[in-house]
């Protein structure tokens, strides 16, 4: 099995700029994972991450092993810390971010028209290391 992260764009709108990259196992995209560039309020509800695993790739680790290996790009941005976040209710979501060296968690109330079918979100500080 051959896995690769490939970055497809850089883009930027009004609140900020992000990278996507394009998740290939065997030549065949089974997702992707967003850099957001952002030190706005936003960033602590939406997290500098973002990923999404198409559901007949998931349960292998991809997203884990996507965001090991965007770690170096996000260094060279100069970040030596990150927030990624998710539904609490999540555990595959937060399972994968575990995995990484957590610098701070706190789960927070949120009224946020971006996410109206849930009221709270856990939020990780984890630490840039490739």
């Amino acid at each position: 099995m051959h896995f690769e992260v490939k970055l497809e764009k850089t883009l930027q709108d009004r609140l900020w700029s992000y990278d996507l990259f394009d998740i290939l196992v065997d030549g065949i995209e089974v997702g992707n994972i967003v850099f957001r560039r952002a030190s706005s309020h936003l960033v602590r509800i939406c997290g500098h991450i973002g990923y999404h695993i198409d559901p007949p790739y998931q349960g292998h680790r991809y997203a884990y092993r996507a965001l090991q290996a965007i770690m170096g790009h996000i260094q060279q941005l100069g970040y030596t810390s990150i927030l990624v976040t998710c539904d609490p209710l999540n555990l595959p979501s937060k399972k994968t971010i575990e995995h990484f060296h957590i610098l701070n968690y706190e789960e927070v109330a949120i009224a946020d028209p971006e996410y109206p079918n849930q009221d709270r979100m856990a939020i990780y500080e984890i630490e840039v290391k490739p």
